[in-house]
């Protein structure tokens, strides 16, 4: 190349948005599937495809990065897309089919053993999560309701992905899914 074809070559413009997007998408991939402790902001920026000093410029730490992971991961509109007539089975279908995604219960069941992103999680989970899904739920005790549904869906995916057991790992069996529904349903109706 001369010194024409230099200054010809057109610079190439940063794209803050897209690359906080990569950032963020990595780092949810990232703690869903190696967990809090196991994930580095190199293993980040090499998933999103960055230097990681792009990493620490838009999010500052691994722990603001994973709260800003938890939290774009945290919906709980999908828990309530089934509508209160069908959440149970709708929940029940999602928690025990092939996993999709980002998966946030796995994001917060991996972070358990770091004390920082446990502490994240559980602020995340009850300002987002149980919030919201109490609000939708109603009185009466709808808090220790939505807190319900959060342990029997955290329990579940945790022998069903993490800690396999025989009855719930190999094959999962229709009764045990018809049992996940109908507890989480009783639990929306109140009748738990």
């Amino acid at each position: 190349m001369n010194e024409v074809d230099i200054a010809e070559a057109p610079a190439r413009k940063r794209d803050a948005p897209r690359t906080k997007a990569a950032i963020l998408q990595a780092a949810k991939e990232a703690f869903s599937t190696q967990g809090y402790a196991q994930t580095s902001i190199r293993d980040i920026a090499a998933r999103a495809g960055i230097n990681s000093s792009l990493v620490v410029r838009y999010f500052g730490s691994k722990e603001a990065l994973f709260e800003a992971a938890l939290t774009d991961a945290l919906d709980p509109k999908l828990l309530m897309a089934g509508g209160r007539e069908n959440f149970g089975r709708h929940v029940a279908q999602a928690l025990s089919g092939p996993r999709s995604g980002v998966d946030s219960a796995a994001i917060i069941i991996l972070a358990i053993a770091d004390s920082n992103a446990r502490a994240v999680s559980a602020r995340l989970v009850e300002s987002i999560t149980h919030r919201a899904l109490a609000k939708w739920i109603g009185a009466p005790d709808a808090a220790d309701r939505a807190a319900r549904i959060s342990i029997l869906c955290t329990g579940f995916l945790i022998y069903r992905r993490h800690v396999p057991i025989a009855p719930i790992s190999s094959r999962l069996r229709s009764s045990t899914v018809d049992w996940l529904a109908r507890s989480l349903q009783a639990i929306v109706d109140g009748d738990a």
